[in-house]
């Protein structure tokens, strides 16, 4: 007969903690060597790939079949002053160059003090186990 290991919680907590802490050191060394020496390579052949773009005036170059370098227009695009923006988007009418998206911490207010969800959101929350040093 198979004797089942008797369930220690405090010795499971504590040996997940240990193998946490692990996870996090290993990923932590293999991003760091990913930066070190993959990425600062990586970075380097861009460099030259961008100059060469630039410096011949094309877009892209390579070989179809074996690979492409391409240049890829990259846009940030972040609110310097808010009343600012607001007043033009109003006083214009461009709303269509705005993003309206519901904010999930008072949204969880409403619902954790007995609220309804508003009308056209999906909000769920799900219990998971978390695990802490103490």
């Amino acid at each position: 007969m198979n004797a089942q290991p008797t369930l220690n919680i405090q010795d499971m907590i504590d040996e997940y903690i240990t193998l946490r802490n692990w996870k996090e050191e290993q990923e932590k060394k293999f991003e760091e060597d990913l930066k070190t020496k993959v990425g600062k390579r990586m970075k380097e052949i861009e460099g030259v790939v961008h100059r060469f773009l630039n410096d011949n005036g094309n877009r892209t170059c390579g070989i179809p079949g074996q690979g492409v370098a391409y240049m890829q227009r990259v846009v940030s695009c972040r609110t310097a002053d808010m009343q600012a923006w607001r007043d033009f988007v109003i006083t214009s009418g461009k709303f269509d160059m705005t993003e309206m998206k519901p904010h999930k911490p008072t949204i969880t207010e409403l619902v954790d003090a007995g609220g309804e969800v508003p009308p056209g959101i999906n909000w769920t929350a799900t219990d998971i186990v978390r695990f802490r040093k103490d």
